[in-house]
C-alpha cells in the first residue's frame, strides 16, 4: 500500500502552574536546606488553559476531531515534591478548580523537582475497548522545579506518555465507510506515576474509534514496529476481505501518527484452475474462469460471481456449472463464452432447487445441453431411476444469450422431466430454443402430458428481446400477458 506519512504532534494535555502558599505567618528563609515545620506549607495550584476549546478542562477526553485532547472534569492526579517525596493527590472540578484530596507539603527551602501525573493509582492501564470514545486510555506525567517560595509560581506541563496512532482509509471497495480498523499493540500496560511499562505485557488487535474527521484512532503503548514481529500491524476488515497494512516505524510516547491507506480496494478475482481437475467454491468472493476446459466441473456451493472470460467448456457426462446448497452464482459475461454437455443427466449450467443462477454483463453466452437437458435449468432421469433433476431459480439482466435444450428439453428452464423454479429475464437479447422431439417449450416448462411434474413455477419478463426457435413460453404464470401486445410494450418485451 502507498502510504503518506503526516508529520507527528504532541498531543495536548493541560498546563498546571504552581505557586507558593502566601501567609502572614511565613518568614522568610534565605539559607538553603533549612527544613521547613511539616505541614506548614503545602503546594497549592490553579490550572492555566491550555487547550483548544478556552474553558479550563479537568477530565482527559478526546476531541472528537481526533487531533487532541483536553480534561473534562473529575479528574484527579498524584503530585509529589522531590525524588522522594510522599505522595498526594488532587481533584479538578468541571471550573478548574483544584481540592487537595491529599495535600503535599515542602519540606525543605531546596529548589527540588515538582512531579505530577495520571493516572494517579499505580496500577495497568487497559488499552481494549477503545471503540468507544470514553474508553479512551491516557497516562500522562509533569514535571517542573521550584521552590517554596516562588512569587511567580511553578510549572507543571503535562505530556501523554502513550502514543496515538490515527488512519483513514480510501479505496474502491464497497461500503468502506463500514470497515472495522484495528491495531496490533500491547492489551494493556504499567503506569508507575505516570511511567508506562510493557514487560510481560501480551498483544492483541485493539479496537479503534472512528472520529469525526473519517480518521480511526486508538492509544498505543510505546512500541517498535519494526521489530515486533508481526507485519500485520493495521488490520482492515470490510465485506468479508481482511487488508492489513504495517508502518516500519517506532512509536514514540506524546506523538501522532497520521497515515492514510490509499489501496483499500476491490480485491480481483480468484483465477479458478479447471484445467487439471474439478473446482469447487465454498467461500462468497469473486472468481474468474478463462481457457478451454474440457470435462472439468465448476460446483458453486456459496454466494459468489464468476466470470467467464471467452471460456470454452465442455462435459460429455455432467453438468458444467452447478449450483447447490442454496446459493447464488452470479456469471458474469466477458467475450464470448460456450458451454456444451454432450452426455449426462443435468444441465451445462444447472442451479439445484432453491439455488440461483444470475446472468448478466455485455458478453455473449452460448450453452447447449445434452439429451433431454436443458441448456440452462434442469435435467431428466438417469435410466429407471425416476429420480427427476429438478432446477432452482434463473434471473437474465444482461448479455447474448443462446440456450439450446436437448431432445425433449426447453433451451431455458425443465429439462425433459422435472420442474424448474421462477425464471426472470429482465434483460438482454435471449434466444431458447427447444430440443427436437417431444414437449413445446423453449422456455420454461414442457408441460406436454408425458411427465405432470415438468412445470415452470413463474416467468417474468421486462426490458428483453427473446427470440424462440422450436418452442413456445409456458410456466404456471407469465408476467406479463404475453399475448397482450400492449403489455409487452409497457413491459418492453420484444418476442420473435
Amino acid at each position: 500500500m502507498n502510504i503518506q506519512q503526516l508529520i507527528p504532534y504532541c498531543l495536548l494535555a493541560g498546563l498546571l502552574s504552581f505557586s507558593a502558599c502566601e501567609s502572614e505567618q511565613v518568614a522568610e528563609m534565605n539559607e538553603a536546606g533549612t527544613e521547613l515545620p511539616d505541614g506548614m506549607y503545602p503546594l497549592t495550584f490553579t490550572t492555566v488553559q491550555a487547550v483548544p476549546e478556552g474553558t479550563p478542562q479537568t477530565r482527559v477526553l478526546e476531541n472528537l476531531d481526533g487531533t487532541s485532547s483536553k480534561w473534562d472534569g473529575g479528574e484527579v492526579i498524584g503530585v509529589k515534591i522531590g525524588d522522594n517525596g510522599k505522595e498526594g493527590s488532587y481533584a479538578l472540578d468541571e471550573n478548574g478548580n483544584v481540592t487537595a484530596t491529599l495535600p503535599v507539603y515542602w519540606q525543605n527551602t531546596d529548589e527540588q523537582a515538582v512531579y505530577g501525573w495520571y493516572p494517579k493509582e499505580n496500577t495497568d492501564v487497559s488499552l481494549t475497548g477503545q471503540d468507544h470514545v470514553s474508553k479512551f486510555p491516557y497516562i500522562l506525567k509533569g514535571e517542573g522545579k521550584g521552590k517554596y517560595n516562588d512569587v511567580n509560581g511553578i510549572s507543571l506541563s503535562f505530556t501523554h506518555q502513550l502514543a496515538k496512532f490515527r488512519v483513514n482509509l480510501e479505496g474502491t471497495a464497497d461500503n468502506l465507510q463500514d470497515a472495522k480498523v484495528s491495531f496490533y499493540g500491547y492489551t494493556s500496560c504499567g503506569n508507575n506515576q505516570g511511567t508506562v511499562t510493557t514487560e510481560g505485557k501480551t498483544k492483541d488487535y485493539l479496537p479503534t474509534q472512528k472520529m469525526n474527521d473519517g480518521y480511526y484512532t486508538a492509544m498505543l503503548a510505546p512500541d517498535d514496529l519494526a521489530q515486533n514481529g508481526n507485519n500485520k500491524f493495521v488490520k482492515i476488515e470490510v465485506n468479508e476481505n481482511i487488508y492489513y497494512y504495517n508502518p516500519d516505524i517506532k512509536l514514540v510516547a506524546g506523538n501522532v501518527y497520521t497515515y492514510t491507506v490509499n489501496k483499500v480496494d476491490k480485491p480481483g478475482p480468484t483465477i479458478i484452475d479447471l484445467a487439471n481437475s474439478n473446482y469447487t467454491i465454498t467461500s462468497s468472493g469473486t472468481y474468474k474462469v478463462t481457457g478451454t476446459i474440457s470435462n472439468h466441473q465448476l460446483t458453486v456451493n456459496a454466494n459468489a460471481t464468476v466470470i467467464l472470460d471467452n471460456v470454452t467448456m465442455t462435459h460429455t457426462s455432467s453438468s458444467i456449472i452447478k449450483i447447490q446448497n442454496n446459493a447464488t452464482a452470479t456469471l458474469e459475461l466477458e467475450g464470448t463464452s460456450t458451454l456444451t454437455s454432450t452426455g449426462g443427466v443435468e444441465a451445462p449450467i444447472f442451479p439445484q432447487p432453491n439455488s440461483t443462477v444470475v446472468i448478466q454483463g455485455n458478453g455473449t453466452l452460448n450453452v447447449t445441453g445434452a439429451y433431454a437437458c436443458a441448456g440452462i435449468g434442469g435435467g431428466h432421469h438417469e435410466g429407471y431411476i425416476y429420480t427427476y433433476r429438478n432446477a432452482g431459480n434463473i434471473r437474465i439482466f444482461g448479455g447474448t444469450i443462446i440456450a439450446k435444450g436437448g431432445s425433449g428439453a426447453a433451451g431455458i428452464g425443465c429439462g425433459s422431466y422435472g420442474n424448474c423454479g421462477t425464471i426472470e429475464i429482465l434483460g438482454g437479447n435471449i434466444t431458447a430454443k427447444k430440443g427436437d422431439g417431444w414437449g413445446d417449450s423453449a422456455i420454461g416448462g414442457l408441460q406436454d402430458g408425458m411427465a405432470s411434474t415438468t412445470v415452470c413455477e413463474a416467468i417474468i419478463l421486462s426490458n428483453c428481446t427473446i427470440n424462440l426457435i422450436n418452442g413456445t413460453i409456458k410456466a404456471k404464470t407469465i408476467t406479463p400477458d404475453i399475448n397482450n401486445a400492449e403489455a409487452l410494450k409497457a413491459a418492453n418485451v420484444t418476442i420473435n
